[in-house]
This record gives C-alpha cells, sequence and structure tokens, in this order.
C-alpha cells in the first residue's frame, strides 16, 4: 500500500446478518462488531501505514423492529393502482400514472431502460408485503433513519505535526458539580 493516497476499504458485516431473515435478529452483535473490526483497521492505518486521513462512512442506516409487525403496519401490492415495476419493503417503482393510498409519493424525473418511473415508500416503520421472510430489518426508504450517511473524519495526527493538539481526558465530575481535575 505504499505510495497509495486512497485505500478504500469495504466493511459488509452489519448488511450481511441484517439482510437474511435466520440473522437478522443479531444486527445489534453485528453493530457491535463492525465498530471493533474498524477501529482496529483506524489502528492499522494510523500506526503501521502512517495514515493521517481517515474518512469512515455508511451507504445507508436501516430500521429495526424486535417484534412482528401488525398487519395494519403492512400495506399490500393491492394498494397501488396502475402498473408496479419493481417492490421492495421500504419502496415501490411504477408507472408515472399509477397511484397508492397511504404511501409516500417520491418525486422521480428519470427514466430507466427508456421507461419513465413514479416511486412511493411508506412513512414511520410500515413496510410493503412482499414474498418471503425479513421484515425486521429492512433499508431502502425515505425515512432518517435510512437516509442519513453518518462520516467520521479521523485525523491521526502525531506530536511532531503542526497542527497536533494534545487530548486530555476531561476529568470528572463530583456531584455537587466541583471538577476534581483527574
Amino acid at each position: 500500500m505504499a505510495g497509495k493516497e486512497i485505500i478504500y476499504i469495504y466493511h459488509n458485516t452489519i448488511d450481511a446478518l441484517g439482510d437474511k431473515q435466520a440473522t437478522e435478529s443479531k444486527v445489534f452483535e453485528a453493530c457491535e462488531t463492525a465498530i471493533s473490526e474498524l477501529t482496529g483497521i483506524v489502528k492499522i492505518i494510523v500506526n503501521d501505514l502512517s495514515g493521517i486521513n481517515i474518512f469512515i462512512t455508511a451507504d445507508h442506516g436501516f430500521l429495526y423492529t424486535y417484534h412482528p409487525l401488525a398487519e395494519s403496519q403492512k400495506i399490500s401490492r393491492q394498494t397501488f393502482d396502475g402498473e408496479v415495476y419493481e417492490l421492495g419493503r421500504r419502496y415501490a417503482l411504477v408507472s408515472p400514472q399509477t397511484t397508492a393510498e397511504y404511501l409516500l409519493p417520491v418525486k422521480t424525473e428519470w427514466e430507466v431502460g427508456g421507461v419513465p418511473m413514479k416511486g412511493y415508500a411508506p412513512q414511520d416503520t410500515v413496510r410493503i408485503k412482499v414474498q418471503g421472510g425479513g421484515e425486521n430489518y429492512v433499508h431502502g426508504g425515505i425515512s432518517l433513519q435510512e437516509m442519513v450517511v453518518p462520516v467520521i473524519v479521523y485525523k491521526g495526527m502525531r506530536s511532531g505535526y503542526k497542527q497536533y493538539v494534545e487530548v486530555q481526558n476531561p476529568g470528572r465530575i463530583h456531584p455537587q458539580g466541583l471538577y476534581d481535575g483527574r
């Protein structure tokens, strides 16, 4: 990796477990594993490769529900009045003339293979009924949890760098509100 300006590492632990019905209940364990593994990777980049600029991000968030959804939280294919091209638990791609009650229209001004499309997405934790299991862990919708992409910027600077700032623990606050400097 010597001489490289950018090194890209793809990490898929969370989706690998969350996207399968048999393992979707382990998604929070996968989150802990991912944090631990990414921390280890950052240490290798800083200590062994002398990396100083590290960006950690995600391609999407997700929704997770511990309990099975009630039927009132599921929308069937019959909700759509018109042609449905593609249906997922958190999105629908349909013809421009298609309508759907209880779903949010997603403005799209594009075509796929010359075919104009319109999108719909459920609100809150509602899912669109599709074949197969795995409704607890979902992504691909328009909720804040699914769309916000976190970015962590890590600057690995040693004490000899011009912009280096010594980092110290903030100390402890006593119940009386007094700072003891430790």
